[in-house]
């Protein structure tokens, strides 16, 4: 008696699946959609829907509403978000940025120091991962960083 052999057999659908979900993970970064402001209002609005956006793309409310946060940067040292300032933007802006520069001020914790003028990767409980370049204010343990 001859087997029949099928295509579709639990392994096959096993190893389609595994591959089909390491496609999408490696692909997920390269496709990010652009998101227009009011989908990404509605979105961080909500804790659960927040984690699909990015801090790197937020504008200053989504930062400035961020006020009080604590990050852990790169290294394992925490750092609270202390206050968002708007910068004074002249003329047009070009299509794909901010609507507006601003200027992000961290605390420390512990009033630790960190070098200054490094990109440190920062994570945010609800937005995850975002990389920051991070200069000295001037004030110990104090750090800013320019969105433009």
């Amino acid at each position: 008696m001859e087997r029949a052999a099928s295509r579709l057999s639990r392994r096959n659908i096993l190893v389609g699946a595994a591959g089909a979900a390491v496609c999408a993970i490696v692909a997920t970064p390269l496709l990010r959609p652009v998101v227009g402001e009011r989908t990404r209002r509605l979105l961080a609005g909500n804790p659960v829907t927040r984690r699909f956006l990015s801090l790197a793309d937020a504008g200053q409310a989504e930062w400035a509403a961020q006020v009080g946060s604590v990050f852990t940067a790169s290294g394992g040292h925490m750092l609270r978000l202390a206050g968002v300032q708007p910068l004074l933007s002249r003329g047009e802006r070009p299509a794909g940025l901010r609507d507006r520069a601003f200027l992000a001020v961290f605390d420390v914790a512990g009033g630790a120091s960190l070098a200054g003028d490094v990109i440190y990767t920062l994570t945010h409980p609800q937005y995850g991962a975002t990389q920051v370049f991070l200069s000295l204010s001037g004030t110990p343990g104090r750090m800013q960083a320019v969105f433009n």
